[in-house]
């Protein structure tokens, strides 16, 4: 049985504490894109930046092949972190919301790459593994992703359960909702539609605690995404998920996404109104 959970957002009385900005760089050309993630206990942040932005601050030359977005590393030295590298596989298509798994080992991320040569218009799901600390050449997972339709923002747990947004048409027009399935390396296979119990909203950017126990995502209405947009927590049960509950005090009146958990499970950093946040959080056992 799924052990019981209790979410506790850890606020303090000063509002700088409670809505603390996680901003590494001063530089506009440096500025964190979309969401996050962390590695080595958090020592190692992976993170997507404006990369034609960031090429012209150093001095180097784009040409219109330049993706927009390209996924960068950094390391946490004493209080600051280090000047952002680029991964070797990236810089050339447009890469963006990287997420590592638990062990470190291997990287999912958004991306536009082409399919066997051929240039593609929507985006997909591509991961990248780790050997002899370099990430290997990204592989693409051909039963899970569909050619007409999006697939983004993957989580994973420690135990394999891979969480990610899917577009489903719906009366002519695009909905999302996350599909679960089990990571099988490129012979992943198609995610079943979680049916969250009382809940009708449009679902994305998961992010799955590293014991698969509980599920922070968003919830919005398609017509009115920056008004709508917010935080949600689901907990796993024997079968299923539990109804979600809005994180009330974690979100504003604009849209608050993108939520990623640190490696200790002691904060929570996401996009409140397009800002990067941190905040704590404890995971409480009731039992």
């Amino acid at each position: 049985m799924i052990r019981s959970v209790t979410f506790i957002i850890v606020f303090f009385i000063f509002q700088e504490i409670i809505a603390q900005r996680f901003q590494p760089y001063e530089e506009n050309a440096k500025r964190l894109v979309q969401g996050i993630s962390f590695s080595n206990h958090d020592s190692t942040l992976l993170f997507s930046l404006p990369h034609k932005e960031f090429l012209l601050f150093q001095g180097h030359k784009i040409s219109e092949k330049t993706p927009r977005l390209a996924i960068y590393k950094a390391q946490k030295e004493e209080n600051h972190w280090t000047t952002p590298v680029l991964l070797s596989f990236s810089g050339h298509y447009k890469d963006y919301e990287p997420t590592i798994s638990p062990n470190g080992k291997i990287l999912f991320f958004n991306s536009n790459r082409p399919i066997n040569g051929k240039d593609v218009t929507k985006t997909n799901i591509w991961f990248s593994e780790k050997e002899n600390d370099q990430w290997n050449t990204p592989k693409f997972m051909f039963y899970l992703n569909e050619k007409d339709e999006e697939q983004s923002y993957p989580t994973i747990s420690k135990y394999g359960k891979l969480i990610y947004t899917k577009e489903v048409i719906e009366g002519g027009k695009s909905h999302y909702y996350l599909f679960e399935t089990h990571f099988a390396g490129v012979d992943t296979k198609m995610g079943n539609k979680i049916s969250f119990p009382n809940f009708h909203l449009n679902t994305s950017d998961p992010c799955i605690s590293s014991d698969g126990d509980y599920l922070i995502f968003t919830g919005f209405d398609t017509g009115q995404w920056e008004k709508t947009c917010d935080l949600y927590i689901s907990y796993a049960l024997d079968e299923g998920w539990s109804t979600p509950n809005l994180l009330k005090d974690l979100n504003s009146d604009g849209p608050d996404f993108s939520p990623t958990i640190s490696s200790d499970a002691k904060h929570i950093y996401y996009r409140k109104n397009y800002n990067m946040i941190k905040a704590t959080l404890m995971i409480k056992d009731e039992n």
